[in-house]
């Protein structure tokens, strides 16, 4: 399943591929911090 993603991820336009990435980026950041900013993944 996570190979299906990983194909259909590199499909993407690369205005919007681009985009993905900075929101992970982003919300990678935030799950960084979840001690202080109290956002965490669970």
């Amino acid at each position: 399943r996570v190979n299906e993603v990983h194909k259909l991820v590199y499909k993407l336009p690369q205005p919007n591929f681009e985009m993905l990435d900075m929101v992970i980026r982003h919300l990678t950041e935030v799950s960084r911090k979840y001690e202080k900013n109290k956002m965490s993944v669970f």
